[in-house]
């Protein structure tokens, strides 16, 4: 088997992170590249339990800049965590749509746990 490059993103409260690895069947995973964006999704959100607008928009302009990383690394398979601000958001649903809506590609596939913290989806 050869090198396969994967990307997982993690949309958290105070930052979104993308790690890009690559994947061997005899080497296992090796982490090639990390791109963290900072920002204050958290403080609003847990006060208002609601993302705005504009949070999403942020949101969203940074994934579109993580799948130009990803194309140009030609990953094709990727996984995106929303954690607890998004979880805990009233809006969730809407926030979720206009994700999937303005990004393409980024669909949203389940809800699954990462350690011991819930997530809300895989996207």
């Amino acid at each position: 088997m050869g090198i396969s490059p994967y990307a997982a993103i993690v949309i958290g409260s105070k930052n979104m992170l993308m790690k890009v690895y690559e994947i061997s069947g005899g080497k296992g995973f090796r982490t090639v590249d990390e791109i963290r964006y900072e920002y204050e999704l958290g403080k609003e959100a847990y006060f208002t339990r609601k993302i705005t607008f504009a949070q999403i928009e942020e949101i969203c302009n940074v994934l579109m800049e993580f799948q130009q990383r990803m194309r140009e690394y030609a990953i094709t398979e990727f996984r995106c965590y929303a954690t607890s601000a998004i979880r805990n958001a009233k809006n969730q649903v809407s926030v979720l749509n206009q994700i999937k809506i303005r990004t393409g590609q980024l669909k949203i596939l389940a809800v699954r746990r990462i350690r011991s913290r819930k997530v809300t989806a895989v996207i």
